[in-house]
């Protein structure tokens, strides 16, 4: 038996602050007319050619995807 010890730290979106943890907040697949997406794309605007920037956004984006395959979000 194996005993490897692996640090993990969970994450509960539906308990953070979104004024304060915004990117984090924005991971999910639900991302309803409360969610601050104004503030997401002026956080992302000075950052757009930003490869980290890019690939968050990225994730975000792929996580909204609707069944269809069309983005619930735009540039």
């Amino acid at each position: 038996m194996y005993n490897y010890m692996i640090p993990v730290q969970l994450i509960v979106l539906s308990q953070l602050d979104p004024s304060e943890y915004l990117w984090l907040s924005c991971l999910s697949k639900h991302i309803t007319a409360e969610t601050p997406l104004v503030n997401l794309r002026q956080a992302y605007a000075p950052h757009q050619d930003d490869p980290l920037y890019q690939t968050i956004m990225d994730a975000i984006i792929r996580a909204n995807l609707s069944e269809g395959g069309e983005s619930l979000m735009c540039d």
